[in-house]
């Protein structure tokens, strides 16, 4: 595991839809869309195509990871086709 607090990270997506967003982090190894249990929240009702996450401090992380961003009813719009490693 790598510890990453405090090192912001870009995430965007196609905005297609009016309603604020959804964001999730999930692990690769892991991802499964039905499996929601899998997925931890970054940050709920954002506006507009972009969010800076700002990792939170004494966070580790492993693996290879991708976020997920969805409506309301946390129907998947979008997913980071690539996926980024800490190792």
């Amino acid at each position: 595991m790598v510890k990453v607090g405090g090192n912001e990270y870009l995430i965007s997506w196609t905005d297609n839809i009016e309603d604020p967003m959804n964001i999730y982090l999930v692990y690769d190894d892991t991802y499964n869309p039905g499996n929601e249990a899998t997925w931890s929240e970054i940050e709920t009702a954002v506006e507009g195509s972009t969010y800076s996450w700002t990792i939170p401090a004494n966070t580790e992380l492993r693996g290879r990871l991708q976020d997920v961003v969805t409506d309301e009813n946390r129907e998947e719009k979008d997913h980071e086709q690539s996926t980024f490693e800490y190792c």
